[in-house]
């Protein structure tokens, strides 16, 4: 009897928990292999699940992956025969010496991977990456794979890697870049020499991209008594102002596109300072020509 009632009263125990299950099921816990990669995991977790599935998983404990919020504006694939390693970039610096300027850009994943590209301008002169020891290289037009677009209204340049080959140095399969990183290039040297004459250019191919003539600018008076100014940057652009005799504009000229004396709207011309110099000032400036129109905002110093 004391028997019967103690398996009684075990099933009756059993149903009860099974109740409470059911009516408050414990709390349980998605997880995301995109949130958490396989190559995430922590070498003491790899082995449980290496013992616990047929999935071979590669501990890595020498770096943190690329965070997602860095992946949105530095995302990098690199691919080195039939390994593809996705958004390692993490980190991208920059540094010049007058047209001459030098991208890095550092990933970190199981191992360390670089790249260096140096530039003219916005031309590709050279890449050079390491991965693992191993080294890639391209020069001058085997770099066509990259592309430098113009810096942003923050100084932000984008670079660009659309199936971009660099050969390997020894025997062996070369490396692919693809992605979009994007670095900061605003300096002090270029806050000195913009102040106070900066530009926005928006083009009618829905571009826009900031304006600093860190080339220099030139100062000419013709023969019929007015006087034209130019202005370039380091990327090649250039703008042209031109004025008459009586110091009125005539014109303002960039990438066969202009507008001439009252079609240039917006244009408000100051009067010479101290030393001479004046401010033109534009605000929605529209320049037209065959290959579309730009609107510039902004202002540049004309010389004495």
């Amino acid at each position: 009897m004391n028997t019967s009632l103690g398996r009684v009263s075990a099933v009756a125990g059993l149903a009860l928990v099974a109740a409470v299950w059911w009516r408050w099921p414990p709390a349980r816990h998605a997880v995301s292999l995109i949130e958490r990669p396989i190559d995430a995991v922590q070498a003491g977790d790899a082995a449980a699940l290496s013992s616990a599935s047929s999935l071979s998983v590669r501990p890595v404990a020498t770096h943190a992956p690329a965070p997602a919020a860095a992946c949105a504006s530095t995302a990098l694939r690199w691919q080195i025969g039939a390994l593809a390693i996705d958004c390692p970039a993490v980190h991208a610096a920059f540094s010049d010496s007058g047209s001459r300027r030098r991208y890095r850009i550092d990933g970190y994943g199981s191992v360390m991977h670089r790249v260096r590209i140096e530039s003219v301008g916005q031309k590709v002169q050279s890449a050079t990456a390491t991965s693992d020891g191993a080294i890639y290289a391209c020069r001058a037009e085997g770099c066509r794979g990259i592309s430098i677009g113009p810096a942003d209204l923050q100084g932000v340049r984008r670079l660009v890697f659309d199936r971009a080959v660099l050969n390997a140095a020894t025997a062996g399969a070369d490396l692919v870049l693809n992605g979009t990183v994007e670095v900061a290039v605003q300096t002090q040297r270029d806050e000195a020499v913009c102040a106070g004459q900066r530009l926005s250019i928006a083009r009618s191919d829905g571009t826009l991209a900031g304006y600093c003539p860190d080339d220099g600018t030139g100062r000419v008076v013709r023969d019929d008594g007015g006087t034209s100014y130019r202005y370039a940057d380091l990327d090649g652009r250039g703008i042209a102002v031109e004025l008459d005799a009586q110091g009125r504009l005539q014109a303002i000229a960039s990438g066969g596109m202009a507008c001439r004396a009252d079609d240039c709207a917006g244009v408000t011309l100051a009067m010479p300072d101290g030393s001479g110099a004046r401010r033109l000032r534009l605000d929605g400036t529209m320049l037209q020509g065959a290959g579309g129109w730009m609107v510039l905002d902004g202002q540049l110093t004309l010389p004495e």
